[in-house]
């Protein structure tokens, strides 16, 4: 499966067009479509010039330090176990691992939780969520 996106509401260049999504839309539509085992294709559209607009490259610089930090649970993943999705999570597996991405509210700002299981235990990544038994390499269980 691939998804085709925009990173605003037209798929070529369009100088009248200021809707730009905002980089937790768009890291969380990355991570939507690869927990259903897919591709997100971004579209990029240059200006007549060939010059890509500053929106997008600070969106795009966005999802790559996200990606930097976060790109285990989604680079060589394959969809999610689960047959249903949840509305606040979604899940992307390698062979003995399993990433959660919990989302908190609408945006994403400190609110992705990234989880790696490995059975049995719960490795944390990013922002632990108080509910849960987390254990960070540096830092012991929480």
């Amino acid at each position: 499966m691939e998804a085709c996106m925009t990173i605003n509401d037209s798929w070529g260049y369009n100088s009248a067009d200021h809707n730009w999504k905002s980089s937790e839309t768009l890291i969380r539509n990355l991570i939507d479509v690869a927990s259903k085992g897919g591709n997100y294709l971004l579209n990029v559209a240059p200006n007549a010039l060939g010059e890509v607009p500053a929106p997008c490259i600070e969106r795009l610089q966005a999802i790559g330090d996200w990606l930097l930090v976060n790109g285990e649970a989604i680079y060589g993943t394959t969809a999610g176990p689960f047959e249903h999705q949840l509305h606040w999570a979604r899940f992307t597996q390698k062979p003995g691992k399993l990433y959660t991405h919990v989302f908190s509210g609408r945006r994403m700002v400190s609110s992705i939780y990234l989880c790696q299981v490995l059975l049995p235990k719960l490795i944390f990544y990013q922002n632990p969520v108080s509910h849960c038994l987390f254990h960070h390499p540096h830092q012991g269980y929480n």
